[in-house]
């Protein structure tokens, strides 16, 4: 004779135990895939750099300025100076070369390197970040990759959907 739980035979109480098991195994990952996801979207949006590229006649003191405010704008998560000096050297590691050997002159300007929070790393915010930060005198240009902000963000979209 079968025993009975709470009114169940025990063929029906194995049943309905495995599939609130399943049930709950299934929400549990869509749930951890969740999490991972919105992780991985804040991590690959607060990587984007976006490089604000100064004058070269500014002062070490009107550079410590101008990085203060910068640094003062809730979008920035953090920033960096790259001196003229230090851009030379990096491209010159990267390429094996010296530029300065063919071209008798040192080709980099003075940047500082933004990367912004997550919230902002969109094409409408970065737009109007780039022009509010143009707006300086000692900004020669800002530059971000356009379309890799644009593709992150649809991809985030899709993903987000299913």
């Amino acid at each position: 004779m079968s025993k009975k739980h709470n009114g169940l035979s025990s063929t029906q109480f194995i049943t309905t135990t495995i599939s609130t098991t399943l049930v709950l195994i299934l929400l549990g990952t869509i749930v951890l895939f969740m999490l991972t996801a919105r992780n991985l979207s804040t991590y690959v949006k607060e990587n984007i750099t976006m490089s604000v590229l100064i004058s070269d006649d500014l002062s070490s003191e009107q550079i410590n300025k101008m990085q203060k405010t910068l640094e003062k704008n809730k979008y920035i998560k953090n920033i960096s100076y790259i001196s003229r000096e230090q851009a030379l050297k990096e491209v010159s590691q990267e390429m094996g070369t010296d530029p300065t050997e063919f071209l008798g002159y040192n080709p980099f300007t003075a940047s500082f390197e933004i990367k912004m929070k997550a919230p902002y790393a969109n094409p409408d915010s970065l737009r109007i970040i780039a022009h509010e930060i143009k707006k300086d005198q000692a900004v020669i240009d800002v530059n971000y990759p356009k379309d890799l902000v644009k593709s992150i963000n649809e991809n985030i979209s899709k993903i987000s959907i299913v």
